[in-house]
């Protein structure tokens, strides 16, 4: 698990994975504030079965950082009713 600490843009590295997968997410109280926690799981093809796979946290500051970075990448978002 780890917390974010900043968001760096890279430019023409990101890839697409083959497979998909599910996510959780809780609030997760942290001293006087919150972090928003996500995980993601393990394929359904795996062997062993879905299971916890990676993890982040973000705080109040990131998670403002990460909806800027949304709406740069997909421009009017905010009036999107799905």
């Amino acid at each position: 698990m780890a917390l974010i600490r900043r968001f760096i843009e890279l430019h023409g590295q990101g890839s697409i994975h083959r497979s998909e997968t599910d996510a959780g997410w809780a609030n997760v109280p942290y001293g006087e504030e919150n972090l928003l926690y996500i995980g993601t799981y393990g394929s359904a093809e795996r062997k062993s079965g879905p299971k916890p796979s990676q993890a982040i946290h973000l705080d109040r500051e990131r998670a403002a950082e990460l909806i800027r970075i949304l709406k740069r990448v997909f421009p009017g978002i905010e009036h999107d009713a799905s």
